[in-house]
């Protein structure tokens, strides 16, 4: 079941009992070798895995309303505002950084705007559930 709570991942949607968005959870399975590895990784059930991406598929944090959107959605960041003279590129032993008043991003003034705007997770999501969605549904009948 998917819950939020100010006090816990500053808001973001999450599983019951696990403290990792479901942003999150997204985005690392579409980096993971594969589903099996990527439950064992995180301690996971199926059933969690598909509802994690049937919440994010559906926007659901869209009608839930919860105090924060998770960390890596574009939503979240739609919402923070992005002043560039909070920020200054600098050279850090030959490697161009970003840095601001909490952050030190390693990369481009460029590559820090693009990874500021969050990516739109849905789609992540949509993606693997076409890939996983069988696996998961079936398994989670038994």
């Amino acid at each position: 079941m998917v819950v939020y709570s100010k006090r816990v991942l500053e808001g973001s949607p999450r599983i019951r009992g696990r403290k990792v968005s479901i942003g999150h959870l997204v985005s690392r399975l579409a980096q993971a070798e594969n589903l099996d590895s990527f439950i064992q990784d995180y301690v996971l059930t199926r059933e969690e895995i598909l509802q994690a991406l049937e919440y994010c598929v559906h926007q659901q944090c869209l009608a839930d309303q919860p105090p924060n959107y998770c960390h890596n959605c574009s939503l979240r960041r739609k919402e923070q505002t992005w002043n560039p003279d909070d920020f200054e590129e600098i050279d850090l032993d030959g490697q161009k950084c970003v840095k601001g008043k909490n952050i030190i991003y390693m990369g481009t003034m460029e590559e820090f705007w693009e990874y500021w705007q969050g990516q739109d997770c849905w789609d992540t999501a949509v993606d693997l559930l076409a890939e996983f969605g069988q696996s998961l549904s079936r398994e989670t009948d038994t």
